[in-house]
């Protein structure tokens, strides 16, 4: 699998596994469940589904209420279709200017920690050298397992949604562009991509601890668990940043994303995004509902 791609799934797993959720202490609104039913006036116009891109077969084999919602649907949408020139647009955009260094961007026990948790990769120096902190921060993030996964040709829930989708003629929509969600990184200031890097930069044990945990509480669809795992351990010093790329990866990406899905609502309309964009009172079943749509948890 090439290096472009691994970050493009590992983008999603970043905001589980590094941002802190503070909202995973309080009641968290539409917290419980991963599919809903999205309604006006009575009538039916959509599913919502929240997903978690990962190859695991335990996350790709859908529970029985969501395959029959899924292959009754007459469309899919998805965060994002990641075709050829996705690909293209990603790669060169994680790649820093010729005269520029990973190591010119981060302090140097960044980048040393940073150096010893790419190694299960097989990231050499020389290529960290060439990468964006945030970029590397995405390949890192990933554990080793799930990418023996999908090199082995496992597609990720996402991906395998997709696909299956395609097969069945229904229409794919897209809700952002990669240029729209490359921004959300590019757009940081260099000392706050390298406190993501920093906080990314954990052995592979501890990912894989932390993974577990997001997997239990999301195949028991209590997303409140899932985001309270994923502010465990992250440092004071880093929440900062983290807040301002937290509100840029969920936030403005919600009101994005339920402004176009509203368009494709049609009574079979699905829309399959990560699971976190769906709770909170920022989440896109609250601002669905502040637009006068009736949700129904389904499972």
């Amino acid at each position: 699998m090439s290096l472009t791609v691994r970050a493009w799934r590992a983008a999603a797993l970043f905001v589980l596994l590094v941002l802190p959720q503070h909202l995973a202490a309080e009641v968290l609104r539409n917290g419980q469940g991963v599919l809903w039913q999205v309604a006006r006036d009575g009538k039916p116009m959509a599913h919502v589904f929240g997903t978690i891109h990962l190859a695991d077969p335990e996350i790709v084999t859908l529970p029985a209420p969501v395959l029959a919602t899924f292959e009754k649907s007459t469309s899919l949408s998805v965060e994002a279709i990641l075709d050829g020139t996705a690909t293209q647009v990603l790669a060169q955009a994680m790649a820093l200017p010729p005269n520029k260094s990973l190591q010119d961007l981060v302090p140097a026990d960044v980048f040393s920690r940073a150096a010893i948790a790419a190694q299960p990769y097989g990231l050499q120096p020389v290529q960290l050298n060439r990468l964006k902190p945030w970029a590397l921060a995405m390949l890192i993030t990933i554990p080793p397992d799930e990418i023996i996964r999908r090199a082995q040709g496992q597609p990720a829930l996402d991906v395998y949604l997709t696909s299956k989708a395609q097969l069945s003629g229904k229409a794919v929509h897209a809700l952002e562009t990669m240029e729209e969600q490359i921004a959300v990184f590019d757009g940081l200031p260099a000392d706050e991509q390298a406190a993501f890097l920093s906080a990314a930069a954990i052995d592979v044990p501890a990912k894989e601890q932390i993974m577990a945990k997001m997997k239990e509480a999301y195949l028991r669809r209590d997303l409140a668990t899932v985001r309270k795992v994923a502010q465990e351990g992250t440092p004071e010093n880093e929440r900062a940043a983290a807040d301002k790329l937290e509100q840029g990866m969920i936030g403005a990406r919600n009101i994005r994303m339920v402004e176009r899905m509203t368009k494709t609502f049609d009574g079979g309309a699905f829309i399959a995004i990560g699971a976190l964009h769906l709770p909170g009172d920022d989440g896109v079943l609250a601002l669905l509902q502040k637009q006068g749509y009736a949700i129904k948890r389904l499972y």
